[in-house]
C-alpha cells in the first residue's frame, strides 16, 4: 500500500512503524544541482495516468477525473498493459511503499515483477525479476536512473534488473533497461545517510524549542 509522505525539516520523508526514512525523491533532490520541478499540468497528467495504469493492472475499475477519457486510456495506458501481457508479467509489488532499515530509505516504486523475454542467455520462457518505472514523457533523463537505483537499495528489491517503460504523446512505447551503476548506488545511499542526520537534527531542534 502506498504510504503518505511527511515533511521533516524540509525533507520529504516517510514515518513508518519501523522508523523514519528519507524518501527516494528527497535523496534525488539532495544529489541534484537543483530541485526537480515539473510543471503542474505535466505532473497532474502523469499522476492520473500512473494511477489509471496501476488500477488497470490490478483489475480495479477506475473513474478518470474531468479532462481524461477513453482516448487517453487507448493512447497511454493500453500500450503498458500490452507490454506486460506480451512478457507474461507476474507482479510482486504495485504502487506499494517499501523501505530499507539498513539504508533508512523508503519509496514507492511503480512496479516490481518477473517477466519473460529478457533472458541474457536466450533461454526461452526464463523469468527475470525487475523494478519497472513508468514514464509518460517525451524523453528520459538521468534522474530516472538514479531513482531506480534508490529503489534497488531496498531489501525486497535488491539484485533486480531495472527498466524504464516510456509512452510518449503519440502512444509510442519504449522499454529501456537501466544498467546497474555502483556509483549511483553509492550516491543514493550517501544521500539517505546525510538526510537521516538532518532529519534527526530537525527533530531535536523542534523538541528543544517546545521545552
Amino acid at each position: 500500500m502506498r504510504q503518505p509522505t511527511t515533511d521533516i525539516g524540509g525533507i520529504r520523508s516517510y514515518r513508518l512503524q519501523t522508523g523514519t526514512y528519507a524518501s527516494v525523491s528527497a535523496c534525488l533532490d539532495h544529489i541534484s544541482a537543483k530541485r526537480f520541478l515539473p510543471d503542474q499540468e505535466h505532473l497532474r497528467r502523469g499522476e492520473v495516468l500512473h494511477e489509471w495504469t496501476t488500477w488497470a493492472l490490478m483489475g480495479v475499475p477506475y473513474n478518470p477525473p474531468e479532462g481524461f477519457d477513453i482516448k487517453d486510456f487507448d493512447l497511454y495506458v493500453n500500450p503498458v498493459l500490452q507490454f506486460f501481457v506480451e512478457h507474461h508479467a507476474q507482479f510482486s509489488y504495485v504502487e506499494e511503499t517499501l523501505h530499507d532499515v539498513q539504508y533508512k530509505i523508503a519509496g514507492t516504486p511503480d512496479l516490481a515483477c518477473s517477466m519473460t523475454g529478457f533472458s541474457k542467455f536466450n533461454v526461452a520462457n526464463h523469468r527475470e525479476n525487475w523494478i519497472i518505472d513508468l514514464k509518460f514523457a517525451e524523453a528520459l533523463i538521468e534522474r530516472y536512473d538514479f531513482q531506480l537505483h534508490g529503489y534497488r537499495l531496498m531489501e525486497p528489491l535488491r539484485g533486480r534488473r531495472m527498466g524504464l517503460l516510456q509512452v510518449n504523446r503519440a502512444g509510442e512505447r519504449n522499454f529501456v533497461e537501466v544498467q546497474f551503476d555502483s556509483n549511483k548506488t553509492t550516491l543514493m545511499a550517501s544521500a539517505a545517510n546525510v538526510l537521516r542526520w538532518q532529519m534527526s537534527k530537525a527533530a531535536r531542534d523542534l523538541t528543544e524549542c517546545a521545552q
